[in-house]
């Protein structure tokens, strides 16, 4: 969420507009959002109030929606990046309250709403909060290596497949201890003799009737035993929610050994970790950051990396390692496989290794997280089916490497002492040599529109450009 609106944020403020067209029932909920978190930011308004008239705004907004009102009208670019800044502020805020310690963040929060206030929880350390957070770019360079290094010394660390899992292995209590009532309310249950509601087991100890399976039975058992004082109501929910804590419940992650529960390894959210921290290290990269924390980052990246199927062995993985799996549950071997969304990821990184975006409308290659062990030791033939889908074949030497985008071939040559340059061949049988990493927008729309105008593209690099 604050990586998008940063990103509407720098799109808004790129604009010659002065003025946007919305429709006015939008207008007006962008405007009472403004207000609202002006009034929040100034003290004039509480968590619980912010939460109300943001909710109260939203569903007048859907209303006028539903009634199909979508008159067009004028709001400034001024007014639209004041919304986004008191947004991006308060994101920024509340990620900062979420620091676990001095590296980790919580990311899921339990929000319990009052009659008239609000309680915000914290639910145990997640893996999913530490992506969300790098994926965020709100961390600086020397926290995102922080974070990434203490994983392997972390709870999260699974040791025999060098991965990370979703939770802590972490199980409180035996079946036995649950619904064990607190003593410090066994006076309040004797007083009140509230014996049909808690019964004592053999060591005298109070547990809830074992026919109350959730809280709408809970209500339903009070009204038939005419427990009506509202006072007493609530006590009684409140020890059934100190009692069992459901609203904290995650559900198979912490109640299951199998399906992606306690101790698993959810792989998908491993390439996600992976594919946040090379962001991360493209990012700072850009921004020529730091080059000893920098290359820390990337030997970091390589690790959590090595961890993945694909670097492994069959018996290290427990399965083919270039077949997507669910997940591997703990003493277990790889389980559910098929077209998991870590594919997504794990395509993703491997351009982002390549170096191989597109930048304003131009295909760019600058592979500085690339490592030298990519590259050819002898020559080979590097095969790939052309947009006509022919099978072709390119003869690559040593220090070479090759791979395809939009069925284009796309070789890398390193080099010593040369400049990088581009060299686009034609299927007409010229070619343009560029001293630069990114090709002409025309060029790029070609490729990306899959024109048949280009035959390959050959791209020269120094050996210093790339990782190590």
């Amino acid at each position: 969420l604050r990586r998008y609106v940063e990103f509407i944020k720098q799109l808004i403020e790129s604009s010659n507009f002065d003025n946007f067209q919305m429709f006015s029932a939008l207008k007006l909920a962008t405007k009472n959002i403004t207000k609202y978190l002006l009034e929040f930011q100034e003290d004039k308004i509480s968590k619980f109030e912010l939460l109300r008239k943001l909710g109260t705004n939203y569903s007048k907004y859907c209303n006028l929606v539903y009634d199909v009102k979508f008159n067009p009208d004028d709001i400034s670019k001024n007014d639209i990046i004041q919304n986004l800044d008191l947004i991006l502020s308060l994101i920024n805020k509340t990620i900062d309250k979420n620091k676990y310690d001095d590296s980790f963040f919580h990311s899921y929060n339990v929000l319990e709403t009052k009659k008239n206030s609000i309680d915000i929880s914290y639910q145990k350390l997640m893996l999913e909060g530490q992506v969300a957070v790098l994926t965020s770019n709100k961390l600086n360079l020397d926290e995102t290596v922080s974070l990434v290094d203490n994983l392997f010394t972390s709870s999260l660390y699974r040791e025999d497949q060098d991965s990370f899992i979703l939770y802590p292995n972490k199980v409180d209590f035996n079946f036995l201890e649950r619904n064990i009532v607190s003593k410090k309310y066994n006076n309040y249950i004797d007083k009140n003799k509230f014996t049909k509601i808690f019964t004592k087991d053999f060591n005298s100890q109070y547990r809830f009737n074992s026919s109350i399976r959730n809280e709408f039975e809970l209500k339903t058992f009070l009204e038939k035993e005419s427990i009506t004082d509202e006072n007493t109501i609530i006590f009684i929910f409140e020890i059934y929610n100190n009692t069992f804590g459901h609203k904290k419940y995650m559900g198979r992650s912490e109640s299951m050994f199998g399906y992606e529960g306690i101790n698993s390894i959810y792989w998908h959210m491993v390439s996600k970790l992976l594919l946040s921290i090379q962001e991360s290290y493209l990012r700072f990269y850009s921004n020529n950051e730091n080059p000893i924390l920098l290359k820390k980052l990337g030997n970091l990246y390589y690790k959590v990396r090595a961890g993945l199927s694909w670097e492994k062995t069959a018996k290290e993985y427990g399965a083919f390692p270039f077949d997507a799996y669910s997940h591997t549950p703990y003493l277990g071997i790889p389980q559910q496989p098929g077209m998991t969304g870590q594919v997504k990821e794990d395509i993703l990184v491997r351009f982002g290794e390549f170096g191989c975006c597109v930048k304003n409308g131009r295909l760019t290659f600058n592979p500085s997280l690339l490592r030298r062990s990519e590259f050819n030791e002898e020559s080979c033939d590097f095969n790939y089916l052309d947009l006509d889908n022919s099978e072709k074949s390119i003869t690559l030497s040593n220090n070479e490497l090759a791979f395809t985008y939009c069925q284009i071939p796309i070789v890398y040559k390193l080099a010593s002492n040369d400049k990088t340059k581009l060299k686009v061949f034609y299927n007409q049988g010229d070619y343009n040599e560029l001293l630069s990493n990114q090709l002409g927008s025309d060029d790029t729309k070609s490729i990306i529109s899959r024109s048949n105008k280009i035959n390959k593209i050959e791209l020269h690099l120094n050996q210093s450009i790339i990782f190590d």
